[in-house]
């Protein structure tokens, strides 16, 4: 009598095991599918006679140009500008300030009385050291505290490069600086982890001095320009 008691447990077992995937089977079909929320880009449209494409967002490489009343899709926003390219495709730029969120065409085109540029113009600091050296302003941001917060765009043999400075100046002499970011693209300068938490308002954050000629250069830009 033994051995039938044997087979009928593992009948049941074996039941129970079935039972258990029809179980989960059942529960994995009636799951329901994740649904994928296409997120839509902007429409614009070129309010400008010509408007440059950048391959970074305010000082990046001319990589195209577009005319009046031509119709973007814009992907992301950096402050002002914004991207048209899709994100698994080379980057390009444009200055929102330029763009329309209404159709244009060039029959209700009305030429600007005086000439607006394009898009920022990097603005030259020479090094008294170097006077070959190419280096430029390209953003300059002040607060009422005089302090200073700069990017810079050095063009090298091996490329374009960008730095981030912090500077501190009482009227338009400089106290104090230090170097709060560095990157190939103008983006991943200011996504330098030493720029979070920064505050332009404070006053104790300044305790490095210039130690070459070029930083002496940038820093006294920084202290007698205003912002751009």
């Amino acid at each position: 009598m033994p051995k039938p008691k044997f087979k009928i447990i593992i009948a049941s077992v074996l039941i129970a095991i079935g039972s258990s995937q029809i179980s989960a089977a059942q529960t994995s079909d009636e799951r329901p599918e994740r649904i994928k929320k296409d997120v839509q880009p902007i429409e614009y449209w070129v309010e400008s006679s010509s408007l440059n494409l950048r391959d970074n967002p305010v000082a990046g490489k001319v990589v195209g140009n577009l005319s009046y009343g031509q119709k973007v899709l814009a992907y992301a926003q950096y402050e002002n500008w914004v991207r048209i390219s899709k994100s698994n495709t080379k980057q390009q730029w444009v200055n929102s300030d330029f763009l329309s969120n209404s159709s244009l065409s060039w029959a209700s085109y009305v030429r600007p009385s005086t000439t607006l540029n394009a898009d920022v113009i990097p603005v030259r600091i020479k090094d008294p050291e170097d006077r070959k050296k190419r280096m430029y302003g390209v953003r300059l941001k002040k607060s009422e505290t005089g302090n200073a917060l700069i990017t810079t765009q050095l063009h090298t043999e091996n490329g374009v490069f960008f730095q981030n400075r912090f500077v501190s100046c009482k009227k338009t002499k400089v106290i104090g600086v230090r170097l709060i970011g560095e990157g190939s693209t103008f983006l991943r300068a200011q996504n330098d982890a030493r720029n979070l938490g920064l505050d332009i308002y404070g006053t104790d954050q300044i305790d490095d001095e210039s130690n070459n000629s070029a930083e002496v250069a940038i820093s006294k830009f920084a202290c007698k320009t205003e912002d751009f």
